[in-house]
């Protein structure tokens, strides 16, 4: 069978398994660790949030002596249960990577279900990297090709799309075959899931959602190499996947084309800021203003915050009741970082969420639909920020937020972020070792000797050990 005759199934799972690190472009390698070492970060000081420690309870219920470390955490589960624990306190932040054109966060779908497969059967740091691109590269690809039909019918592309890449990532690890790679890639698409909503209420639940398709991810890659397999036209069956989640099919160039030569995966973005990624361009813009003219709160008459359509419906509430709801908010984005410089960590809205200078600010931020915003949308998530004084104006325009492959960080600005995310919670020292092994990921050691099992969670997180940064 030619690969022009072959299922688009068949295609991926051909690729993916005939990836490997000495053959990959040194840029990708370093992505893959830059990856990592981000997804450590938010994940380790995500643990400490009250919805990874629920999850964590949770699971270890379930669970007696098992293998796999629960990062943060005095406690060792099964590989599904510790992906399960580990996705969710990856998203619990809102803190991840994520893909722009792709509307994914594949540190959060996918790191879980690999390092827990990793832990399980003892891999090599470059197998961890080897399954780190696979992962990232499918999910960005078959989410870039869903866009925007995925979301526009109500679907999240975190679990619809993500639990490929961690399907991906977990059965390459486990070193499948050609045929159980593709029948673990198939029964991840035939039991793929998951609403999109972005209200406060449903937060909770989409942050177990990405637990869950990591621990999917291991199933499925676990499913297969046992000998279950799925249908080999997921995506051309006509109540296949595809016409299912987007009423059409894939446009198959987009998913395979230039494939392995050509890497979506170098277009993910960082993020500096505890908040959903549509409000950064603002909060970048707030900054700008208060460091080039440092306006006093109290001379402000007004704030307008000018962004496209979608970004001005969905983020402009002036109230807000805990620090779930002051992260999708624009007028409690812009009055933090006014107020109180850059809101860089979520500690910052935990603090601030009360805070009645915060709030008195907020309630003079008018959020606007802006033409010049909307002519870039969704490519580009741009935000004018105005600010009103007594006496004078002064107006910021960002159309790239940093962060993006644009503007992206420095490897120190990014070890910076990892620093400031863990040494609170993890101490300098075992901090400081993480970051200089993940650097190293490339060279042939065991998995086992990154010691992510001994990174535990200092309870009192005040620890003079922040002052180290």
């Amino acid at each position: 069978m030619t690969i022009e005759q072959a299922g688009l199934l068949d295609e991926i799972a051909s690729w993916a398994t005939s990836v490997r690190l000495d053959d990959l472009p040194t840029e990708v390698v370093h992505h893959a660790k830059r990856s990592f070492l981000d997804f450590l970060g938010v994940t380790l000081r995500g643990a400490h949030s009250s919805i990874a420690r629920q999850v964590r309870h949770s699971v270890a219920r379930l669970n007696g002596a098992d293998p796999c470390s629960v990062l943060g955490a005095d406690l060792h589960l099964s590989p599904a249960h510790a992906a399960l624990a580990n996705g969710t306190a990856a998203f619990a932040l809102e803190l991840d990577d994520g893909h722009t054109h792709a509307h994914i966060h594949p540190g959060a779908t996918c790191i879980p279900a690999i390092v827990a497969i990793g832990e399980w059967v003892g891999s090599s740091t470059r197998a961890l990297l080897e399954s780190i691109v696979v992962a990232y590269e499918i999910s960005c690809r078959l989410g870039i090709a869903s866009a925007p039909e995925l979301c526009n019918r109500g679907f999240h592309g975190l679990s619809t799309v993500g639990v490929f890449g961690a399907t991906a990532g977990a059965a390459k690890l486990l070193g499948v075959g050609l045929e159980s790679l593709r029948s673990a890639l198939s029964l991840a698409g035939v039991n793929a899931g998951g609403f999109l909503e972005n209200t406060p209420s449903w937060l909770d639940a989409v942050r177990v959602q990405v637990g869950r398709t990591n621990a999917d991810g291991v199933l499925y890659s676990l499913m297969a190499s046992e000998g279950i397999a799925g249908p080999s036209n997921l995506f051309e069956s006509s109540r296949g996947w595809s016409q299912s989640f987007l009423g059409r099919q894939l446009d198959r160039s987009l998913v395979t084309g230039n494939l392995g030569t050509s890497w979506s995966m170098l277009g993910t973005y960082v993020k500096l800021y505890p908040f959903c990624r549509s409000l950064h361009s603002a909060i970048d813009a707030a900054q700008s203003i208060a460091q080039k003219h440092e306006p006093r709160i109290r001379e402000i008459r007004e704030i307008r915050v000018e962004t496209a359509r979608d970004i001005a419906e969905g983020f402009s509430a002036q109230r807000w009741s805990s620090p779930l709801e002051a992260q999708w908010s624009l007028p409690f984005a812009v009055a933090i970082t006014l107020c109180h410089g850059s809101p860089h960590f979520v500690a910052d809205t935990s603090t601030y969420v009360d805070d009645p200078q915060v709030h008195d600010l907020a309630k003079r931020v008018h959020v606007r639909e802006s033409g010049e915003c909307n002519c870039v949308w969704p490519d580009r998530l741009a935000s004018r920020v105005t600010v009103l004084l007594d006496h004078g104006t002064h107006s910021e325009l960002v159309i790239t937020p940093r962060g993006e492959p644009a503007l992206t960080l420095s490897d120190s600005e990014l070890e910076s972020k990892f620093r400031k995310l863990t040494v609170p919670v993890i101490g300098y020292s075992h901090a400081a070792r993480i970051a200089h092994d993940i650097w190293l990921l490339d060279e042939d050691r065991p998995m086992m000797s990154l010691g992510l099992g001994s990174l535990r969670i200092i309870e009192d997180s005040s620890s003079s050990h922040a002052e180290r940064e």
